[in-house]
């Protein structure tokens, strides 16, 4: 089997589609959207993560730019693979090019279940922060829907009609009206943020370093020097991307007119995207979450585990700098 994993590039990139509709329905800087456009315009296939009717993630394979729209935007949740590497595998052996996106332990799967290196096939991964718990997310749906008394017809985790650098979670129902609300003070966002219902192999990560096993690795360019002048709005969506392989550098340049680039130094993109150097920590409060999951209604879920801090110490928790709050949290060990 050859090697999995590329070494570190020299330099990461913050990227934009020179595209501004295409940008502005991307979650970052739109430079998935060229990757798959450029595989389509060969006649090809890309595979990635879409919400179905449903609501549930799954990968699904495009073979026209409008079958791509589903893919665009990030899942916070797990993606079900269903027979997609079959797929794959069967479209790389008539010749047909292949991009296929997803978290990289997924893009490490799909490489060891094909066994050699095809060169019709493309991988891009996410910088990933771990992946939820599809069953929480249905829950947290149904409450939606139970308080709104309609079903959820489409979702977005990041929403940037508020501006990129503050995402929204939008759910529209199926009686035309909307609910949105900042990610982070929503019930989903925040046990997302606190790691609460992650697969637990998530906090052994092997994958959280800059040696990752696709062409190309994808992210939001968070930590980008502020005082860096664009010639672009960033608040429409900067992506950070590494190009991994060679095949991933020709691809890059081949479509370099399409988009516009800056490079930045690698430790740059690491500390704005701390997946890159290691996994996030494990919740202890992880298995009692589960536990209440499994025996009491969502709403009491929520109630114990998700709702937001009273006022007064949200207030408080603004103003503390991260010192502060690494010494109250000693202190209330």
């Amino acid at each position: 089997v050859p090697d999995r994993v590329g070494p570190a590039p020299a330099a990461a990139h913050a990227v934009w589609n020179r595209d501004e509709a295409e940008r502005t329905a991307s979650s970052s800087g739109g430079f998935f959207s060229l990757l798959a456009r450029h595989v389509l315009e060969q006649g090809g296939a890309v595979f990635g993560a879409a919400l179905d009717e449903d609501m549930t993630a799954r990968h699904v394979c495009a073979r026209t730019v409008d079958e791509l729209a589903p893919m665009r935007g990030s899942k916070y949740v797990q993606s079900d693979l269903g027979g997609s590497f079959s797929q794959v595998k069967a479209l790389l052996e008539e010749g047909t090019a292949v991009l296929f996106s997803g978290v990289p332990c997924q893009v490490d799967g799909l490489k060891r279940y094909l066994g050699k290196d095809y060169p019709n096939l493309l991988t891009c991964d996410l910088v990933c922060h771990g992946v939820p718990s599809p069953a929480v997310f249905r829950a947290y749906l149904d409450g939606l829907e139970a308080a709104r008394g309609s079903k959820v017809v489409s979702v977005r985790f990041k929403d940037k009609s508020h501006g990129w650098s503050h995402p929204w979670f939008t759910a529209q129902f199926a009686d035309g009206s909307v609910y949105t609300e900042d990610f982070n003070r929503t019930g989903y966002g925040r046990g997302f943020g606190m790691q609460l219902f992650l697969r637990p192999a998530c906090a052994r990560c092997r994958y959280t370093s800059t040696s990752r096993p696709a062409d190309f690795t994808l992210a939001d360019y968070w930590g980008l020097d502020e005082k860096l002048a664009l010639p672009v709005e960033r608040d429409k969506g900067v992506s950070m991307v590494l190009v991994n392989s060679a095949r991933g550098q020709a691809v890059f340049d081949a479509l370099s007119p399409r988009f516009g680039q800056v490079e930045r130094p690698l430790a740059e993109a690491v500390a704005g995207n701390p997946r890159l150097a290691s996994p996030l920590k494990a919740n202890p409060r992880r298995a009692a979450f589960f536990a209440a999951f499994a025996a009491l209604p969502f709403a009491e879920v929520e109630k114990r585990f998700l709702a937001l801090p009273s006022l007064p110490y949200r207030a408080a928790a603004k103003v503390l700098t991260p010192a502060m709050k690494e010494k109250i949290r000693k202190l209330l060990k």
